[in-house]
């Protein structure tokens, strides 16, 4: 074995590789392998990172609309109350029709019994349906006579339903 002759050639007259190509081509290989590799740990690192984020964030936008629907279904239902004790059902409708008018997936309504009748509705679905039959299309979980709050999916689109009671006194 004469170690001289490995310095420069890396390919022997009769075609075959020295050992010094092999040596050249492992070294690339290694440096490939632990450049692709931190590559994946800084993609992956970045991934979790924006996930936390966006976890965080959507915690904080969900907690902010059930704050908000808190707020409007609670005042909602205070001034329907005092409607349903009048009889002002048209008062009620223009109302739900007002509260929903600035966004779309808002959806109110207001029950005469625990079973489910709608008494008034204004929300997403054609207007020339009648508005139990809206109601129901929309497949949304209840719980009568109960405040409360649950997930849905209206139109593809992920909702709060948030549910008060409307006490007439």
């Amino acid at each position: 074995f004469n170690a001289g002759s490995l310095t420069n050639v890396k390919q022997s007259a009769n075609g075959t590789i020295t050992l010094a190509g092999k040596l050249q081509r492992s070294m690339v290989a290694v440096v490939l392998m632990v450049a692709f590799a931190a590559l994946a740990a800084v993609v992956i690192s970045s991934v979790v990172t924006a996930r936390r984020t966006l976890s965080a964030i959507e915690a904080r936008q969900t907690e902010a609309l059930a704050m908000r629907g808190r707020i409007v279904g609670e005042a909602t239902a205070q001034a329907l109350s005092s409607l349903a004790a009048d009889n002002a059902y048209s008062d009620i409708d223009r109302l739900l029709a007002r509260v929903v008018q600035w966004d779309d997936m808002f959806v109110l309504a207001a029950y005469l019994t625990p079973n489910g009748t709608v008494w008034s509705y204004a929300g997403p679905g054609p207007v020339d349906v009648d508005k139990q039959e809206r109601w129901r299309a929309l497949g949304l979980p209840l719980a009568g006579g109960v405040s409360g709050e649950a997930r849905a999916t209206i139109d593809g689109a992920p909702a709060l339903i948030r549910q008060v009671p409307v006490r007439v006194d």
